[in-house]
């Protein structure tokens, strides 16, 4: 068994509002792979996970499904101060994900904060740029939504971070 990892992902026109944020405030996105928000994190193993639709994971413990109908809604923007610096990210509303997230801390997955915040991270460090201080820009994208159109699940890499900043 394996420590796993669980996020959903945007379709495309989400993908470009996402983008769209982050050149409001005229930065520019610091890693390579598609903006996601984490389902899971999950440094225990599972022993017999399955996506929302049943979809079991192969051999290597990967599964991918689309999603239907499911969205996550703009609430807010923040901070998590991290190793690099402080992220921005963009705070969601979403029963899926919620949902989804019980169902996997309910099968056994193990999770390092008190409280599960959906989030999408839009740059690893944002600099000095302060959510705060950029609400005038930044409100304007709050109530929008984010179409939810996958799931996916894989074994977890503690170096994802590292592994995915543009270079």
């Amino acid at each position: 068994m394996t420590p796993l990892y669980v996020d959903a992902k945007f379709d495309s026109e989400s993908e470009n509002l996402l983008y769209q944020i982050v050149n409001s405030i005229g930065a520019t996105k610091d890693f390579v792979d598609r903006f996601h928000c984490t389902i899971v994190y999950s440094r225990s193993p599972i022993p017999r996970p399955t996506l929302h639709d049943g979809t079991t994971p192969d051999d290597n413990m990967t599964a991918t499904t689309e999603v239907f109908g499911e969205f996550a809604t703009i609430t807010g923007f923040g901070h998590f101060d991290t190793e690099d610096g402080k992220n921005l990210h963009v705070l969601v509303s979403s029963q899926f994900l919620l949902d989804e997230h019980n169902r996997f801390m309910d099968m056994g997955a193990s999770f390092d904060y008190d409280e599960y915040t959906p989030h999408v991270t839009l740059m690893y460090d944002c600099g000095n740029f302060d959510v705060n201080s950029g609400n005038s820009i930044l409100n304007r994208f709050i109530g929008r939504q984010l179409k939810i159109s996958q799931e996916s699940m894989s074994p977890l890499d503690e170096n994802w971070v590292d592994n995915s900043k543009n270079k």
